[in-house]
């Protein structure tokens, strides 16, 4: 084939390879059903068929030689993509970036695949997946079927497997869709066998050794290949042959006897000791021959001569890269050495080497290797080597790889560990799958009941979850506490855990009202930022931009968002990255910047597509809110529904219900009231969490109730918007407040209460218009306006009221943005955008009240009666929602209808 992808190199053929061209020609004429298998038991040469054909044919190719971590979707795709983006002309970019973070159905993943493969004209690519039979996990299963059922002209797949996979084979017979080699097709003939022992024994032979070896092993070429490295130094062929019994796994036991025995002692030790390695390199192979003398001196073989050694007998071993630095044994060579291993060795030594093994792949930076290795011995090698490096893929935010991790142990092990637990429940936070998480610690914290060598750093990790917990539960005092003594027990390692500590604790501060004391407590905590900011720098000023937004400081939040996405940018911190865009968004929408909004949020959700879900989830969610306000509902509404399909994509429930609560506030947006209240009707209200992010499902169960119109609906709004009320007033959750506050004068005003209307909404505007916040109140419609516009000037900062009228009305007016409030009173747009309907002749009459002239005096400058100046001024004072002349001029001021001064 063109060309061969490095990244799984495709095992390179014996030089005593007997080529096979009636099955070459049967593979290359199969091209056409889009399915090869070719399953047999092990030693049949299914690899060097395939590699054999790979080699020949025009067609493009990829090899990926399966390992027992291949059984897991995210890692078996991420290699095949790897291997594909070398030889693409573009790399596959869709795919890769939906393998980060909660992993999709493996039907989406296989069409994304199949779809970049079309677009990146890579040509027909035959995609040789070797040793399939290592798969067990159903996802991979469902994958390749979704492949197969594809039928893409652009894609070959081969499979070679010992055994037939969970695949309807029996439909793709039918259909013809599938090119099968079985055992006979392998088997080989006597005159093959006859051409293989000449190459590999460098001679001829008998036709009668030919065919004696032949007729006992069957054909079976592992055997033949036994057998030639046997007859190498056999004295009387005949004679060892005659001693052969029948059978090719009784063959295989006998020659595999023979093989080992006539190696030197040292030779025996490197390929006995050697097989418990999935991957060998000399220095890996000096490891584990550490020691062992064999009665001989010291070094007198070391790994390098072992593996040239090896490799010039030929002695199964497949080279794994182009340097010949890599090797690996074949798997049923390998096989059968370890079972001579286990013959000649106690358990606990194999368990050693195993440990040692581990040791130098976790020294080597081969820390999954390690782990794999490590897995084999049990608990009390694989929770110290994980434990050892969790803290460091935790703290560069690498969590794909903490879900190999654990996907990799058995559930029984992490189970019974309480540092997986934890690591477990760290994943699951990351997800924002809070119940799962305090499930996970509960259990973790039992387990440590019964153990005296606790580390502290340990027991910190259960502080910060427990302040987490308590946090939730809106108990400011208690997550305090926790978190304070989380920050005095963590090590130095647990930079992310120690971030989320001060986060928690600043929010905990700011929950109980010490907004100074959250901000002095991650000023205390910062240190000097050397080189690429860590999660740890990241997550402390995440800790001041929650706090601020929740605080409704829209000002403090833009400087430190910026200087959060800016660590994300460095750091190469997606979570960090996507984070920071996210309230840098959040503070353009709510200061009615939707063309900085739509930017800022757009960055993550058509840029970051496939990272966070949760971040994602309220990034679409503020951004769909931003198209809507643009008018441009159609792609609001299919923003909205993308986000729920990718919620179930990745099969997260609880972010299944936040995607549909959006929809119904969206449906509230766009006057679809009947979609919402079904919403409502299935909406478990239950108590509310802390607000830190935009979008909250509780007020839009609000906005729902209310938008029904019914006395029963208003009842139930009423209830739970107080309870809100009273909710965030408690933890002092300003943002949040502002909101609710809004819906409550709503709610009076629907109820005919128009003074709490009034002083619910007055108190709103006091705690929104230090920070700017505008959007809060336009979201909320026609009734809110028409509230404001009835304020009088001693109830509210009539300025703010008057750029939030101007938002209004400019988005009556299709205006994306806010109007400078500079213009004159007599600009009839300026008057527009206000919602203030002034005729021409009133707005000259304000201009005199500003001058402070009196009615005789207007009346001689515009040549009219006194009487009509007075009819003039009555309907100015009821436009303006005032009782005389120098309250509408200072309304009027307020509202940038006239100018100051």
């Amino acid at each position: 084939m063109a060309q061969i992808s490095r990244t799984s190199r495709r095992p390179p053929l014996a030089r005593d390879y007997v080529a096979r061209p009636a099955l070459l020609s049967l593979l290359e004429e199969g091209r056409e059903t889009g399915f090869t298998l070719v399953s047999t038991p092990a030693g049949y040469g299914k690899s060097t068929l395939l590699s054999a054909w790979m080699g020949a044919s025009e067609a493009l190719g990829v090899w990926l030689s399966l390992e027992p971590r291949h059984d897991d979707l995210q890692s078996l795709l991420s290699d095949i993509v790897s291997a594909i983006d070398e030889i693409a002309p573009e790399p596959l970019v869709g795919t890769r970036s939906r393998l980060k973070g909660v992993l999709p159905a493996p039907e989406i993943l296989a069409g994304v695949f199949v779809q970049e493969l079309t677009e990146c004209e890579i040509g027909p690519l035959v995609l040789v997946l070797d040793d399939y039979h290592v798969i067990r996990d159903e996802e991979v299963h469902e994958f390749v079927m979704c492949l197969l059922k594809a039928g893409a002209e652009e894609l070959h797949l081969a499979i070679a497997t010992r055994s037939d996979p969970p695949l309807p084979l029996a439909r793709l017979r039918a259909r013809g869709r599938i090119t099968e080699i079985r055992q006979h097709n392998l088997r080989f003939s006597r005159e093959e066998t006859s051409e293989f022992l000449s190459r590999a024994l460098g001679h001829g032979v008998d036709p009668a050794v030919a065919r004696v070896l032949e007729e006992k092993t069957e054909g079976w070429p592992v055997g033949l290949r036994l057998g030639a490295l046997t007859l190498r130094r056999a004295i009387e062929p005949s004679e060892l042959l005659d001693r052969l019994p029948p059978g090719s796994g009784f063959v295989t036991d006998y020659l595999m006897s023979e093989v080992l025995g006539q190696q030197p002692p040292i030779v025996q030790e490197y390929l006995l000791r050697t097989s418990v390695l999935d991957r060998f390199c000399a220095p890996l192979c000096d490891a584990m021959l550490e020691g062992f003398t064999g009665g001989q001196p010291a070094g007198i073989l070391d790994g390098d001569g072992f593996l040239a050694l090896a490799d010039r007998a030929n002695v199964f071993l497949i080279p794994l890269d182009e340097e010949r630095r890599w090797y690996r044994f074949h798997h049923l060579f390998r096989d059968l050495l370890f079972h001579q291993l286990e013959k000649r060795t106690s358990e606990a030594g194999v368990a050693g080497l195993r440990e040692r093994a581990a040791g130098w792949l976790e020294e080597a930076g081969f820390v999954t290797e390690a782990i794999e290795q490590a897995i084999r011995v049990g608990p009390s090698a694989v929770v110290p080597l994980v434990a050892r490096h969790r803290h460091d893929l935790m703290n560069r935010e690498e969590w794909h790889r903490v879900d190999l991790w654990l996907r990799l142990l058995p559930a029984p092990m992490v189970e019974s560990e309480p540092e997986l637990l934890l690591l477990q429940a760290w994943t699951m936070e990351n997800r924002h799958r809070y119940e799962e998480v305090l499930r996970l610690v509960h259990e973790a914290s039992r387990l440590l009941k019964d153990r005296n060598d606790i580390e502290p750093s340990l027991l910190g990790e259960i502080e910060t979850f427990r302040a987490l917990e308590s946090y939730l539960a809106l108990e400011g005092d208690a997550a305090i506490r926790h978190a304070r003594s989380a920050l005095e027990m963590l090590g130095p390692e647990a930079d992310s855990v120690r971030g989320y500590a001060v986060i928690l604790l600043a929010l905990s501060l700011q929950m109980i009202g010490d907004l100074q004391g959250a901000r002095a407590a991650v000023h205390e905590n910062m240190r000097p930022v050397s080189g690429s900011p860590t999660t740890y720098d990241a997550r402390l000023v995440a800790a001041l931009t929650v706090v601020d937004w929740i605080a409704a400081d829209l000002g403090r939040v833009e400087v430190e968002a910026r200087e959060y996405r800016r660590m994300g940018v460095e750091g190469r911190l997606d979570e960090t990255l996507g984070m920071g865009n996210y309230y840098l968004g959040a503070v353009a929408y709510e200061k009615n910047g939707l063309a900085r909004a739509e930017e800022h949020l757009s960055a993550v959700v058509r840029g970051m597509p496939y990272g966070d879900p949760w971040n994602l989830a309220n990034c679409g969610f503020l951004l769909a809110a931003t198209l809507q306000n643009l008018g441009r509902d159609v792609e609001a509404r299919r923003l909205a529904e993308d986000l729920r399909g990718r919620a179930l994509e990745v099969r997260h429930p609880e972010l299944l219900q936040m995607t549909q609560a959006f929809e119904a506030e969206l449906a509230l947006r766009q006057n679809r009231a009947a979609e919402s209240e079904r919403w409502a009707d299935s909406f478990e209200v239950g108590v509310p969490t802390p607000p830190y992010r935009w979008f909250n499902p509780h007020l839009t169960y609000v906005r729902a109730r209310l938008a029904q119109e019914t006395p029963a609906a208003r009842v139930e709004a009423r209830a739970v918007v107080e309870r809100l009320r009273k909710t965030y007033t408690s933890i002092h959750a300003d943002r949040a407040l502002i909101e609710a506050l809004c819906l409550q004068a709503l709610v009076e005003v629907a109820d005919g209460m128009s003074e709490a209307a009034t002083e619910s909404v007055a108190e709103a505007l006091r705690l929104a218009e230090p920070g700017g916040l505008v959007r809060v109140f336009v979201d909320l419609g026609r009734p809110m306006r028409e509230l404001l516009r009835r304020l009088e000037p001693d109830r509210a900062p009539l300025g703010f009221v008057g750029q939030i009228l101007s938002a209004f009305a400019s988005e009556d007016l299709g205006i994306s943005g806010e109007i400078p409030a500079s213009e004159a009173a007599t600009s009839e747009s300026r008057r527009q955008l206000l919602g203030v309907e002034l005729t021409n002749r009133e707005a000259e009459i304000l201009t005199y009240l500003a001058d402070r002239l009196s009615n005789k005096e207007i009346a001689a400058r515009l040549h009219i009666t006194p009487g009509t100046v007075k009819t003039h001024t009555v309907s100015l004072y009821r436009k303006l929602g005032t009782r005389g002349r120098r309250e509408a001029v200072a309304k009027a001021k307020a509202l940038g209808l006239l100018p100051p001064g």
